[in-house]
């Protein structure tokens, strides 16, 4: 095993489950650790370029650190953080400087790259009225111009970046909910301003005797963001190549006898919506080579069903309610009807003579919750769904919440709410009787021992499974393989403990325990076979 401190030393022949701060100053790298190792200040953080699944998970103390500094999963304290295959990383403290910012930084205050959409506008024209326009004139038209352009940012989800002058920048999809649609979000935006701009000059023409023009940039692209500054007075802002080519395009409206210019990037996220004018080629200050630009003159947009849907159930479904909602589709799928055969996710838990049993009672809150949606979601948005895909829609939410893999599990279960036999999977059973539960249902031993990896998540008798119980994770699959610790706070059920009595369920509980990625990915499809067991015809899309 090999642990590359990049720039500094390549460690070979390492011993599996040593802390990265172990492995550092046992081979002489001299690696900060202000509080002794104890995961209370951070100052040992890491970057991990690669090798990120050999890794352990979290421990609570490195868990609420990270929560407190706003650390990306990217950046590990290793004081905390155990080795278990080749890795390669940079230590990120490495003298009184980067001492002192460590202590001081605040939450949010790492970098991270994520894809964006930047957007720039400017007022052509007013450092013209301002040389000759009263103090207070000239301030008073900006704040009335700002006030205007800034609610059509916050009206499509962006964030005001900062004001340079007359000019304004934006920033599109900070909020993973929107991240997707973060172009269109902008070109909108920017058109509202365009609109707000006739209004605007209607005013000054009446009271001013002038008529400004803007001119609006939007680029798309991964952009690094973060808080930057001095300790006293940092700002939260965007910055990179990204950010540098909104603000240029945003500069050749002028030349191309425009208002809104966008990338090529943006307009391939917004071609099916969007109404062009000129198609621009220009090189770029700084840039090599030519780039083509488009105006966009308008979009005609209608928001899918299943997008509808998809943020209604972001908007309220909590990760705190994720572990109980995969619980719930697990009791639904695994139900079975009077002639033995399973339906799939079909609603049948929700019939109460099913849900009173006990082994499915401890359900009834999340539920009721569900159906509640189901009924508030049809009632508010005027949109049919079977009651089995709203829940099976929920638990992709729930998983994604939970750091799963996405899902799109399409749209056709039908509801069919019957009373189910008694042969459901329990935590009294043996191994055998898992196996025989799973095949007959059309799993695979390694299928089995993949979604049993849920147990990553939630609790049972009032403990928690893991120390991370909102974060699917292989954690559970390590706890299994040390069963032998007593750890009081947290639990493993006697159904949990009967896979290692097979030698076949045991492989996979170390190819999992050893890599996250491979679980994580397994998981997904494990699950969304789960999702679709029992129908065979599933439409892309909520008609």
């Amino acid at each position: 095993m090999k642990v590359n401190f990049e720039s500094e030393k390549i460690i070979e022949n390492v011993e599996e489950g040593k802390t990265i701060l172990e492995i550092a100053l046992e081979n002489e790298i001299p690696h900060t650790h202000a509080c002794g190792g104890k995961g209370k200040c951070s100052t040992c953080r890491v970057l991990i370029l690669s090798g990120l699944s050999q890794l352990s998970p979290r421990t609570k103390a490195e868990e609420l650190m990270s929560q407190k500094k706003g650390l990306e999963e990217n950046i590990r304290l290793a004081c905390q953080t155990r080795v278990f295959g080749d890795v390669k990383l940079r230590r990120l403290v490495r003298d009184k400087e980067d001492l002192d910012l460590a202590v001081q930084q605040k939450a949010n205050s790492s970098g991270k790259e994520i894809p964006l959409t930047i957007l720039f506008s400017d007022i052509r024209g007013y450092t013209e009225f301002i040389e000759e326009a009263l103090p207070y004139d000239a301030i008073h038209i900006l704040n009335r111009y700002f006030k205007k352009m800034g609610e059509q940012v916050l009206k499509h989800h962006g964030f005001i970046d900062k004001y340079i002058g007359d000019g304004l920048m934006a920033i599109f999809g900070l909020d993973p909910l929107h991240r997707n649609t973060s172009p269109i979000d902008a070109v909108l935006a920017g058109l509202g301003m365009l609109k707000e701009m006739q209004e605007i000059n209607s005013y000054l023409k009446t009271y001013f005797q002038v008529n400004f023009e803007i001119g609006i940039g939007i680029h798309y692209g991964n952009t690094i963001v973060g808080n930057i500054g001095h300790p006293a007075k940092t700002q939260f802002t965007a910055i990179g190549d990204t950010v540098n080519l909104a603000s240029r395009i945003e500069s050749i409206n002028k030349q191309a006898g425009t208002n809104l210019l966008v990338s090529s990037a943006v307009y391939e996220k917004i071609k099916d919506f969007c109404i062009l004018g000129k198609t621009y080629i220009t090189e770029i200050k700084g840039k090599k080579g030519s780039f083509v630009l488009h105006e966009i003159k308008s979009l005609s947009l209608q928001e899918k069903k299943s997008q509808i849907l998809r943020t209604f159930l972001y908007e309220n479904i909590l990760t705190t309610d994720s572990p109980a909602i995969l619980r719930l589709v697990f009791h639904d799928a695994f139900l079975r009807n009077k002639f033995s055969q399973f339906n799939g996710v079909s609603s049948n838990i929700f019939l109460q003579t099913n849900l009173s049993k006990p082994m499915h009672s401890t359900l009834t809150p999340i539920a009721t919750k569900i159906q509640n949606l189901h009924t508030q979601f049809q009632k508010e948005k005027n949109i049919f769904i079977s009651l089995s895909d709203f829940l099976a829609h929920s638990s992709c939410i729930a998983l994604e919440k939970v750091g799963g893999l996405k899902i799109n599990c399409g749209y056709g279960r039908e509801d069919k709410q019957e009373e189910a036999s008694e042969n459901f999977p329990q935590e009294t059973h043996n191994i055998q009787y898992f196996i025989q539960s799973f095949q007959e249902a059309g799993f695979s031993v390694q299928e089995m021992i993949a979604i049993m990896g849920a147990h990553s998540l939630g609790k049972a008798h009032g403990k928690y499974f893991t120390s991370s119980p909102f974060r699917l994770s292989n954690l559970y699959f390590q706890r299994l393989l040390n069963s032998n610790i007593n750890e009081e706070d947290l639990i493993l059920l006697d159904s949990d403990l009967e896979l290692l009595k097979d030698e076949e369920c045991k492989k996979y509980i170390y190819l999992y325990a050893r890599d996250e990625e491979k679980f994580l990915q397994d998981f997904k499809e494990v699950f969304k076979k789960l999702l679709n067991m029992g129908h065979k015809k599933l439409s892309e899309e909520l008609e």
